[in-house]
């Protein structure tokens, strides 16, 4: 269904900045030195979808078995679940605004020392400091206390964690602790191996500002107002409110840093780690410079980067593997021990019984419970670099580049249950090429008469392209039950348009033509069993990509002011088609396999540009 109407969101961001770098000269040494202040300040007001109501409405009560997630692949569908009016999820409420501010500060030093004709080095270190976000008015955490007792009794429950807040019970007004260890050194040389050769290499270590690797901003829900929609306490056996009655026991209202541990209890929470430090990488790099004759510079490269303490986010009330033996077992209903004790409007808070799953995470008195900024991420990055330069010469300039390179991740999917994947990332592209050139047309017409004629119709032309070709990223295979098993595989050869998955079985409705091969994986017996498989595959990569874009201008002089400029210009000259990513989902027999979109299409336009 479509949205009806539009959100209003509105932001005013301020940046304030103050550099000052200073250069010293003494014989062979340069040395410069400098600080770096900045101050951020975001404010947001943004009530957000639910203010009007907010419902999803899928399969969930229409599917043959709620308990079997296949069921979904042919039984149920939205539709008849929104006539039936029996949305799955929901909510109904404002965010309130924000109003953030942070300080970054940094001072570095750097020293180029020219030890002889042929051989520089340079020696540096930068010193970073940035502080977490604070809130004009507190309006945001501070962190979570993992041990704390909640001030209230369930019975048979020894419920411990809690959310803690800025500004609140001695902690700082920051949302969090400041990481104060950020040293990056650097190191680097040039080498003239020969007098038109030249070796460089250089290591160094930068930290990567935490307010830009994170759209979480602390805030907390209970300075919100903000209702969820109880659609099923027994994970979809039944619905437990319908549309006619969404929020049988009422709406929440704000009650901010007040409620203390209980806040957002019997409900989802997601708070920032407050022990995070910044993301940083190492580089490292050695080339190879070499000038040819007819102005070409040719160069290669070996780049490295390590990427560490990258931001991830976790649920912490996933369930535990222990329990994965018991299988259907955790959606037996048992008494809700919340009931009477948690909010009336809360989700837990509400129905005489639960699932027995909701009591195995470590903290039950939240149906999620997600931790923002945790430093798992890592990368390793490998790659040879090549380019060529060939520089202005008979109207002629060539630019080229190749870049043939490997970027793997050590991915942490859960920190309940340890699972780490070291595997391609999804980013990863093989091969990646550029070529641009531009060319004046020789001709001059310098004479007059009939050359002064030709000059204004022939004289003064140039032609640009500029052509790019990709290898595709790597993708990965997904079940309802969670990630198949691979049997062998699955990578099929051939040109991309033979293989979209175009061609159907009369019999099975399957594709007969898919862009991989779709029996080389098997579903996981059920989804209480750990799948083996890592997030990507490396052998399946979705098709390259390339593109060849020109244009063909010429300046023509008025007056000694007045220019007139005329651009010819295309995009995706070949026309040449890019295909999507195929379908990766088993569940959707229809479209396991099958590239059903395509880009690269040919664009052409003309323009006329007036210089005075």
């Amino acid at each position: 269904m479509p949205t009806l109407g539009s959100n209003f969101v509105g932001e005013a961001n301020d940046l304030h900045t103050a550099i000052a770098t200073f250069t010293k000269l003494t014989g062979k040494h340069s040395l410069k030195w400098g600080v770096d202040w900045r101050v951020l300040r975001w404010n947001r007001n943004s009530p957000g979808g639910a203010a009007s109501g907010d419902f999803t409405f899928n399969h969930t009560f229409t599917r043959s078995d709620p308990f079997t997630p296949t069921t979904a692949d042919t039984s149920g569908t939205g539709l008849a679940s929104l006539l039936l009016g029996l949305p799955a999820s929901g909510s109904l409420g404002f965010i309130s605004p924000l109003s953030l501010q942070n300080h970054y500060l940094a001072g570095f030093i750097q020293e180029d020392w020219k030890v002889s004709r042929r051989l520089t080095l340079n020696f540096g270190v930068r010193y970073e400091l940035e502080t977490p976000y604070t809130e004009r008015y507190n309006r945001m955490g501070y962190g979570f206390d993992e041990t704390a007792r909640l001030p209230l009794a369930v019975p048979g429950l020894d419920l411990r964690g809690g959310v803690t807040f800025a500004g609140v019970g001695g902690n700082p007004r920051r949302g969090g602790t400041v990481d104060g260890n950020n040293f990056g050194p650097r190191f680097g040389f040039a080498f003239s191996l020969f007098p038109k050769t030249v070796i460089r290499g250089g290591y160094g270590s930068f930290f990567s500002g935490q307010a830009y690797n994170t759209g979480f901003l602390g805030d907390v829900g209970v300075f919100n107002a903000t209702t969820p929609y109880v659609g099923t306490i027994d994970n979809g056996a039944t619905p437990f409110s319908t549309f006619t009655n969404p929020f049988p026991t009422g709406l929440q209202s704000p009650v901010g840093a007040a409620s203390g541990l209980l806040a957002q209890i019997g409900d989802s929470l997601t708070f920032f780690d407050d022990r995070r430090v910044s993301p940083y990488n190492q580089q490292w790099q050695f080339s190879f410079q070499h000038e040819l004759p007819s102005q070409l510079v040719v160069e290669a490269a070996y780049v490295g980067m390590s990427s560490l303490k990258q931001f991830e986010s976790f649920n912490l009330n996933e369930r535990p593997d222990q329990f994965l033996a018991l299988g259907t077992a955790e959606n037996t209903r048992v008494p809700n021990p919340f009931l009477g004790v948690f909010p009336a409007a809360s989700t837990l808070g509400q129905g005489a019984t639960i699932t027995q799953s909701r009591l195995w995470p470590r903290f039950p008195q939240f149906t999620n419970l997600n931790i923002q900024g945790a430093n798992t991420g890592r990368a390793i990055y490998h790659a040879l670099q090549t380019k060529a330069d060939k520089r202005l010469t008979r109207g002629l300039t060539v630019i080229g580049t190749y870049t043939f390179s490997k970027l793997i991740d050590n991915e942490t999917t859960s920190v309940i249950n340890p699972r780490k994947y070291r595997t391609v990332s999804s980013l990863d592209q093989t091969h990646v090429f550029r070529l641009a050139a531009t060319y004046e047309f020789p001709w001059r017409f310098a004479g007059q008469g009939s050359d002064r004629w030709l000059r204004q119709i022939a004289g003064g032309w140039s032609l640009s392209g500029f052509y790019v070709a990709n290898s595709g990223q790597p993708f990965g295979i997904t079940h309802a039950n969670g990630r198949p098993t691979r049997i062998r595989n699955a990578a099929k050869s051939g040109p991309v348009s033979q293989r979209l998955g175009d061609v159907l079985d009369p019999a099975t409705r399957r594709p007969l033509n898919p862009y991989f091969d779709i029996g080389a994986f098997a579903a996981l017996s059920s989804q209480f069993v750990v799948t083996p498989e890592p997030p990507r595959f490396d052998e399946l990569r979705q098709p390259g990509e390339q593109s060849l874009n020109m244009s063909l201008f010429k300046m023509f002089p008025i007056r000694e002011r007045l220019r007139l400029q005329l651009r010819l210009e295309a995009t995706g000259v070949t026309n040449t088609p890019n295909f999507a990513a195929p379908g990766t989902n088993m569940n959707s027999l229809a479209t396991f396999g099958v590239i059903n979109a395509a880009g690269g299409n040919r664009q052409m336009q003309a323009s006329l540009r007036i210089t005075y």
